[in-house]
C-alpha cells in the first residue's frame, strides 16, 4: 500500500519537524553530578565534617611532661644529714625488681655560676649585682636555673631528690618558702616532701652543739613545715621524726621512712 501526502499534509509535517528540532536547540540545564569518594579512613570522617561546617578545629596541643621531683627538707650541719639521707635513698630505692635511677640536686649548688648556657650565665652575672645572696633571684631566672638543671640530667624527667630546699633566702630577704614551693611546682611534678625533724638531742649530737644553731634550725623547721601544710596538706608530706644518737642511725631511719612512703605511693597509683 502506498501512502499519499498532500501539500497540506506536507506543510503540517514540515512544521512538526521544525518544532521537533527546536527541542534539541533549546539549552538544557545540566544536573549536578555527585562526586563519588572512596571510603574515608579512620579519623578522616571527623575532619570532613569539620570542613563541611566551615570551621576546622585546631589540633590538640601536646603538653610536655614535667619532671618528677621529691623535696628533702632536712638539716645539714656537721654530719650533713640531708646529703647522707639522699645518698642512702638513691642506693636503696627500687623500681620493681630493679634499682630506681634517682638524681640528687642540691638547691644551693644550682645557683652557682659556671655550668649553664651563655645566656643564663649572663643573666646570673647581671642579677648578682642586686642580689643579697646567690639564691635571691627573680622568679624567671630562678625557674630558668631549675629547667636547665632538669634538662642537663641523664634522665630529664626524673625522679629527682632536691635537697637544701627551700634555700636559706626563705628566712631572709629572698624568695619565701611559699614562693619557692609554688615556683618549683610550676616547672615540675612535686610528688612528695620528705620532712626530717630531729629532736634537740639528735640535732646536738649530729649537727651542732651551739645553742644559736639549734634555735635557728628550730625556727626554720617550724616555719617551713607550717607552710608545707598550708600549701599541700598532710598527704604529700612524709613526716620523719628522729630521736637517735648517731648520724648513721639518723640516715637509716630517714631512708627507711621515705622508702615506705614511696612504696605506698606506688601502691596507690596502681589501685583503680
Amino acid at each position: 500500500m502506498r501512502a499519499t501526502i498532500s501539500k497540506a499534509n506536507q506543510s503540517d509535517a514540515e512544521a512538526a519537524f521544525d518544532d521537533a528540532l527546536k527541542v534539541f536547540e533549546e539549552p538544557v540545564e545540566e544536573e549536578p553530578v555527585e562526586e563519588v569518594k572512596p571510603p574515608a579512613e579512620e579519623g578522616e570522617e571527623a575532619e570532613e565534617a569539620e570542613e563541611e561546617d566551615g570551621e576546622k578545629k585546631p589540633e590538640p596541643v601536646k603538653v610536655k611532661p614535667l619532671p618528677k621531683v621529691y623535696v628533702v627538707v632536712a638539716p645539714s650541719g656537721s654530719s650533713d644529714i640531708a646529703s647522707a639521707a639522699t645518698t642512702a635513698i638513691c642506693n636503696s630505692a627500687t623500681d620493681g625488681t630493679k634499682p630506681a635511677k634517682m638524681t640528687v640536686l642540691d638547691a644551693m649548688e644550682l645557683f652557682q655560676a659556671g655550668k649553664y648556657s651563655p645566656e643564663l650565665e649572663e643573666a646570673l652575672h647581671r642579677a648578682s649585682f642586686a642580689a643579697t645572696a646567690p639564691d635571691d633571684l627573680p622568679m624567671k631566672l630562678w625557674l630558668d636555673i631549675f629547667n636547665e638543671a632538669f634538662e642537663a640530667s641523664s634522665n630529664p624527667l626524673g625522679p629527682f631528690l632536691i635537697k637544701n630546699f627551700p634555700t636559706p633566702s626563705a628566712m631572709a630577704e629572698g624568695p619565701k618558702a611559699r614562693d619557692q614551693f609554688s615556683w618549683l611546682s610550676s616547672v615540675a611534678n612535686l610528688s612528695g616532701i620528705l620532712h626530717v625533724h630531729l629532736s634537740e638531742n639528735t640535732f646536738r649530737r649530729c649537727c651542732s652543739d651551739v645553742p644559736a644553731d639549734a634555735n635557728q634550725y628550730q625556727r626554720y623547721d617550724a616555719e617551713v613545715h607550717d607552710q608545707m601544710l598550708k600549701q599541700y596538706g598532710k598527704s604529700l608530706i612524709c613526716e620523719c621524726f628522729v630521736d637517735v644518737d648517731s648520724p648513721e642511725a639518723v640516715t637509716a631511719a630517714v631512708c627507711s621512712g621515705f622508702l615506705k612512703y614511696m612504696s605506698q605511693e606506688i601502691e596507690q597509683s596502681r589501685s583503680p
